[in-house]
């Protein structure tokens, strides 16, 4: 005999759902939104997880625990919000909040000091080289009074203009001057 509930084979329907559950997350995954959610909008991966879970823990509980119906679904809506709660505040803040992003504030950067990678002139951008949160980053940066600044000069970010960066070479006191 099939396990019903309101003539829905749950069976079938805990199958279904993992099945979509499964096919959500490999979409999220190979979309590369799997690690990138919540703060964007994006949904997509915790849903498909806790479709998966929801599924999983249904076709366990039905077949293998052999619970009735009734508390299938109680355990599989339990475990899919502790799977899903667990996902996004545990395992996936943590990924997220340790790989290098490219949204690092501009607040963060701006006040911070860089190091001339290449060469800025007074007519062409060069680069620079800084460490923000997420790890260190290059990128296009202009002098703020036009004069070229030579590689390797330490300098200070002063602003951002869309990508570049406007930046001042650092003053040393004397002290530091006369070390060097």
């Amino acid at each position: 005999m099939n396990a019903t509930i309101g003539g829905i084979d749950l069976t079938i329907a805990y199958w279904v759902i993992f099945g979509i559950g499964l096919v959500a997350m490999s979409i999220a995954f190979v979309a590369h939104d799997f690690f990138h959610f919540g703060d964007d909008g994006s949904v997509l991966p915790i849903a498909a997880f806790f479709m998966g879970v929801f599924g999983a823990a249904g076709i366990v509980s039905l077949h293998l625990l052999k619970l009735s119906p009734g508390m299938s679904v109680i355990t599989s809506t339990v475990s899919a919000i502790a799977g899903s709660v667990g996902l996004y505040f545990g395992v996936l803040r943590i990924i997220r909040k340790n790989s290098g992003t490219l949204s690092d504030k501009r607040e963060d950067i701006v006040g911070a000091t860089a190091e001339v990678s290449l060469a800025i002139s007074e007519d062409q951008l060069g680069q620079i080289t800084f460490t923000t949160p997420s790890g260190r980053s290059s990128a296009p940066a202009r002098s703020a009074d036009g004069k070229p600044i030579k590689q390797g000069t330490p300098v200070t970010i002063t602003r951002s203009i869309g990508t570049t960066y406007v930046v001042t070479p650092v003053n040393f006191t004397s002290k530091e001057e006369e070390k060097t």
